[in-house]
This record gives C-alpha cells, sequence and structure tokens, in this order.
C-alpha cells in the first residue's frame, strides 16, 4: 500500500473515532457565550435553553433558536449536524 493511500486510512480512522460536540461541550468551548445573553437570545423560555444545552428533547424551533443564538454570540458556524446528543420531538407535549 502506498504512503498515501495509507496516511488517509489513518486520517479518516482517526475521524470516525473523533465524536461530534454536544451543545455542553459547545458552552464550556466558547466562554463568550457563559452568560446571561446566551439564555435570553434564544427568545423562548429560559428552561427550554437549559433543556437544549443538557440534551433534553426540544422543538426543531427551540433547538435552531439556541443555536442561532449560539453562533451569533460566539461568532461560529455550527448546524444541527455538527452537535452530538440532539433531541427533537416533533411538538410541544399538552400540560408540560
Amino acid at each position: 500500500m502506498d504512503d498515501g493511500k495509507q496516511a488517509t486510512q489513518q486520517h479518516e480512522a482517526r475521524t470516525s473515532m473523533e465524536q461530534r460536540p454536544t451543545l455542553l461541550d459547545l458552552w464550556r468551548r466558547h466562554p463568550e457565550i457563559q452568560n446571561s445573553r446566551m439564555i435570553e437570545a434564544p427568545g423562548i423560555p429560559y428552561i427550554k435553553v437549559v433543556y437544549a444545552f443538557c440534551g433534553f428533547a426540544v422543538t426543531q424551533g427551540e433547538f435552531e433558536a439556541v443555536l442561532t443564538a449560539l453562533n451569533r454570540l460566539a461568532g461560529t458556524t455550527y448546524a444541527q449536524d455538527d452537535i452530538a446528543g440532539v433531541a427533537i420531538v416533533s411538538r410541544e407535549k399538552e400540560g408540560v
């Protein structure tokens, strides 16, 4: 096997072992969002922001609001596919 092909396979193996970060990992990675602005910026109930960061189920709209705020405040461009542990529900349950 030539060196280029072997290097590519080794790189692909390392990449597949690397895990995508969770929202909580991103919170820890970006100190500039570790404040009340990150809780207030999405414009949804505070508890839903906390739920999203902790990996609890939120609606797609709530998740997008949190991700948009995170990207704006941190100056990043994360997409939903870049993040592990995303739990989306189709709609809010009655009485919750």
